[in-house]
Parts: structure tokens; C-alpha cells; sequence
């Protein structure tokens, strides 16, 4: 048995804890998601099962009911404008496909000074000298690049359909919000409700397809990597400096693939769990005679997986 830790240990142990906790908290994206866990937390406390821990504080059932629905409230708060995070990936996706390019060549100039394919007058016109019968730039060009930037293959195609629907996801999302702060009026905001769930349901659908494959990419990468290691362990050369340098290099990528094994595991499950939560109010399963502990555990699994994957990053 190893040697208990000296109480220093322990407190510089906590203290760094404590700091990562606190870099989370200070992103409303990490906000979010501490309060999401300790949201679902109360509503799995207030299930019959767990009744037993309310029996000698009949109050604290009355203090997990109020933190659950102000907590509920209070992330829709935070969550407002979620949707500009998708406006970012879709801008970086036309921006690597180079459709922000102010120098277009060849056939996108002319085209897109509506000049003859021989590049002399405008198309239409009599001669150059003769201005007002210019026509105007075409957006012809830039839409071929956006075209080409966003649509150019299957999976792009996925990842921009499933950007474009999880925006509209945010925006509904955000008008539900509204409704809920009483800035809308809530009679009005009820019918989106269900077109949330759905537009939630196709982005974790395509999620989950893209989770998967990258935990398979990154079984792949693991076994890989080890391959190699054990290639170079049993060469004759192993002793040599180089090559001992060389698997200090390979341990030490081998330990990140697993790492990031690791987390795509966890976005997958995570996944799942999302699933479920949004499976349980798109097919209303409340009203056909299930519990809601469906839901409150599932809710509380998607919360700690996406604790671990924050903790993950800022650690």
C-alpha cells in the first residue's frame, strides 16, 4: 500500500481542484453545464425512490424543487444567443474553403463582372465607354465557392446541414426562453416547444453518427501507435540512444490517443443519453404512463459525462 499524503499534499491537491473548477465556471459554457449537473441532481432527489432522504427534512424536498426550476430557468438565461457558436462554425467552414477570397481569378473575375468570355465589353453593352449599361457584379462566383466550401463532399454536407439545423435548434430555443422570462408571451412560445425537440433530435442523430466514428478512428489510432511501439521495443537497435528517445516520443503520443480515446467514448455515451432525454419528450412518453425518472436519469448522465469532458479540457 502506498503512503498516505502528507496534509500539504492534500491542500495544493484541493486547491488545484478547486482552480480548474473555477476556469469552468468562469465560461458560461462550463457554467452551463455545473448547472445542468446540479440541476438534474434535484430532480433525481425528488424521484419516490429517494424519498427516504427527505424523511427527517421534510423542508430540503421544497429547497430540490425550487433549485430545479429556478436552475432550469437560469440556464435558458445563459444559454441565450447559444446559436452565434454555429454562426463561428459555419463562417470558419466558407473561410477554409476560401470563399472570403477578395481575389477571384480567371473565369470568376470576368463572370463576376458580367465581361464577355473574350473579357471585353459587358455582356450587352455597346461598348465600354457607355457606363450606366454596366451590369452589376454577379454573386454567381460566390456562390459556386460557397457551394464548393459547404457542399463539396457528403460528409461536409452533413456537418453544414447539421450546423444550419442546430442554429435554428438555438434560435426557437432562445424564443422558448423568451416566453419562459415573460418577455413573449409563453401561449405563444408553447407550439415551438415540440419543434425544439424534433430540430434536437436530428442534430443528435448526425452527432452520434460523427461520435462514432471518431471513436473508431481513435481505436485505430491506439492500436496504431502501440503496434509501433512494440515494432521498436523489439528492434535490435532498441538500446541506441535514438531509439530510446523515440519511445520516449511514441509513450508519450500513445498516452494522448488514449486519452482521446477516452473522451470520444464519452461524447458517444453522452450522446446516448441525449437521446433518451429527447426520445422521452418527443414521443410524449410522460402522458402514455412512463416515469419521469427516465428522463431525470438520463438527464443526469448526459450532465456528468459533459462534466468530464470540461474537466478534460481545462485540467
Amino acid at each position: 500500500m502506498g503512503a498516505a499524503a502528507s496534509p500539504t499534499v492534500w491542500a495544493a491537491q484541493s486547491l488545484v481542484k478547486f482552480l480548474i473548477l473555477r476556469r469552468i465556471v468562469a465560461t458560461s459554457d462550463g457554467r452551463d453545464k455545473v448547472l445542468k449537473w446540479v440541476q438534474y441532481a434535484a430532480k433525481v432527489a425528488l424521484l419516490k425512490e429517494w424519498a427516504r432522504l427527505f424523511r427527517s427534512a421534510p423542508w430540503a424536498r421544497d429547497r430540490a424543487s425550487a433549485i430545479a426550476t429556478q436552475l432550469s430557468l437560469a440556464r435558458r438565461v445563459i444559454r441565450l444567443g447559444h446559436g452565434l457558436e454555429g454562426l463561428q462554425s459555419l463562417y470558419d467552414v466558407l473561410a477554409d474553403g476560401g470563399v472570403w477570397n477578395e481575389t477571384p481569378t480567371g473565369g470568376e473575375a470576368r463572370d463576376a463582372l458580367g465581361l464577355d468570355v473574350d473579357g471585353g465589353a459587358p455582356n450587352g453593352a455597346a461598348g465600354g465607354s457607355d457606363l450606366s449599361k454596366r451590369r452589376r457584379p454577379r454573386c454567381r462566383p460566390l456562390l459556386r465557392r460557397v457551394g464548393r466550401a459547404a457542399f463539396g463532399s457528403y460528409e461536409t454536407s452533413l456537418d453544414t446541414c447539421n450546423t444550419l439545423v442546430g442554429i435554428v435548434n438555438d434560435v426557437v430555443d432562445d424564443y422558448i426562453a423568451l416566453g419562459k422570462l415573460g418577455v413573449v408571451d409563453k401561449q405563444r412560445t408553447k407550439p415551438w416547444e415540440p419543434v425544439s425537440d424534433r430540430l434536437w433530435c436530428l442534430t443528435i442523430l448526425v452527432d452520434l453518427r460523427s461520435a462514432y466514428r471518431a471513436c473508431r478512428n481513435a481505436r485505430e489510432a491506439v492500436v496504431a501507435s502501440r503496434n509501433e511501439l512494440r515494432s521498436l521495443g523489439n528492434s535490435p537497435f532498441a538500446d541506441q540512444p535514438s531509439c530510446v528517445r523515440d519511445r520516449v516520443f511514441l509513450r508519450d503520443r500513445l498516452q494522448k490517443l488514449r486519452q482521446k480515446r477516452f473522451l470520444a467514448h464519452v461524447s458517444l455515451c453522452k450522446l446516448g443519453c441525449d437521446f433518451i432525454f429527447n426520445f422521452y419528450d418527443v414521443h410524449q412518453l410522460e402522458a402514455r404512463g412512463f416515469g419521469p425518472g427516465i428522463q431525470a436519469y438520463a438527464g443526469l448522465c448526459a450532465a456528468t459525462l459533459n462534466l468530464i469532458k470540461v474537466w478534460s479540457k481545462f485540467q
